[in-house]
């Protein structure tokens, strides 16, 4: 065949020509383009499970500026109630308060050094507060005593009991119904650097 014979049919049908043109081009391409289908499919995978966690987030959100704000109230409430490790005057101030409260007389209370470490097994390590311990003794009637435990349980404070001995208390002049608690304690304060 030569060559003005094939160039006549070629001109005699163009529409076929073209097509075969534009599939050969196509197989060209898809076979280049064969080993970038996986990763096309996995970043379309990747970008739906994005979309659908930004969804969910968006549901989810509805009523997270007041979530925050109740957040925010919670955590003012337990730093009001914090000692303050450098405050010494204004610890002894709070058991001195429930002191009057309940009616008991404190006859020593000694405030350790604040620690944050705790043993790992009783006391676990304190990262965002400080412990303060502290020995406590103080004598009342048995019901004023209960009272006084009962306010620290209950009260303002977080308090941890370590170790409690309830005796009566001691002495000839003494009434047969007071007696004397010792308390050794630790309290949560405010981690200061």
């Amino acid at each position: 065949m030569n060559k003005e014979l094939i160039i006549a049919k070629l001109k005699q049908y163009p529409v076929v020509v073209v097509c075969g043109v534009l599939l050969i081009v196509g197989l060209i391409a898809f076979y280049l383009r064969l080993d970038v289908l996986p990763t096309l499919v996995e970043q379309h995978e990747d970008l739906e499970r994005r979309w659908n966690v930004m969804r969910e987030n968006e549901v989810a959100a509805v009523g997270l500026p007041e979530q925050i704000e109740r957040i925010e109230g919670f955590v003012e409430n337990v730093d009001g109630r914090l000692l303050s490790p450098t405050d010494i005057a204004g610890n002894y101030r709070s058991f001195y308060q429930v002191e009057f409260n309940s009616g008991v007389n404190i006859t020593n209370l000694v405030q350790g050094n604040p620690s944050a470490a705790g043993d790992g097994v009783f006391k676990p390590r304190l990262e965002h507060f400080t412990s303060i311990p502290y020995r406590l003794t103080l004598e009342g009637r048995f019901d004023q005593v209960l009272q006084f435990t009962h306010e620290l349980e209950y009260g303002r404070l977080f308090v941890r009991v370590d170790s409690l001995e309830l005796l009566p208390a001691g002495g000839r002049d003494s009434r047969a119904d007071r007696v004397r608690l010792n308390l050794t304690m630790e309290v949560l304060a405010r981690r200061e650097s």
